[in-house]
C-alpha cells in the first residue's frame, strides 16, 4: 500500500514529492488519532449485539481512519499529480499523461479506491455510516489544505 509513496524515493529529482508524499500520510494519521480521541464515538459492534465485526481495534470509531487516509491519499496523490499534468502541458514536448482525460480517469480511480475502502468498513461492521463519511470528508479536507497550503514549503524544506 505504501509503495506508490517511495517509489519516487528511487529518483534522485523527486526526493522531495517523496518526503511530501510520506509527511501528509503521517499528517493524516495523526490528525485521525487525535480526532478519534477527542470524539469518544463507540464502535457499532460495541454498542449493538446484532452487528458482527472481524477482527478491529480497540480505539474508538470516529472518524475512520482507514477512510480518512484513503481519501487524504487520493486526493493528495491526485492534486501532485495534477499539478505536475499542468506543469507538463506547458512545456515544449508534453507528456502524453498530461492530457485531461488522463486526469479525469486518475480522479476516478482515487475516489472509487477510497469509497470502496470506506464500504468495507461498513460491511466489516467496524463503523456506522457518520463515522465512514468523517473520515472521508475529514482526509478530503487535510489533502486540500496540505497541499494548497503546505506543499510548497514541505518540498523546499526537503
Amino acid at each position: 500500500m505504501q509503495l506508490p509513496f517511495y517509489v519516487p524515493y528511487f529518483f534522485i529529482t523527486e526526493r522531495a514529492r517523496c518526503f511530501y508524499f510520506i509527511v501528509m500520510t503521517w499528517g493524516i494519521d495523526a490528525l485521525t488519532n487525535a480526532m478519534k480521541l477527542s470524539y469518544h464515538q463507540p464502535r457499532p459492534f460495541w454498542v449493538s449485539d446484532d452487528v458482527q465485526a472481524f477482527a478491529c481495534s480497540s480505539q474508538y470509531g470516529n472518524p475512520s481512519g482507514h477512510s480518512t487516509i484513503a481519501m487524504g491519499t487520493a486526493v493528495y496523490l491526485w492534486l501532485d499529480y495534477n499539478s505536475w499534468a499542468i506543469d507538463a502541458s506547458t512545456r515544449d514536448t508534453p507528456s502524453q499523461f498530461s492530457k485531461w482525460y488522463w486526469r479525469l480517469i486518475f480522479a476516478v480511480l482515487g475516489l472509487v479506491y477510497a469509497v470502496t475502502i470506506a464500504y468495507s468498513r461498513m460491511f466489516l461492521g467496524v463503523h456506522s455510516f457518520n463515522q465512514v463519511f468523517f473520515g472521508l470528508s475529514m482526509g478530503a479536507w487535510f489533502a486540500v489544505t496540505g497541499h494548497f497550503i503546505f506543499r510548497e514549503r514541505i518540498v523546499k524544506l526537503a
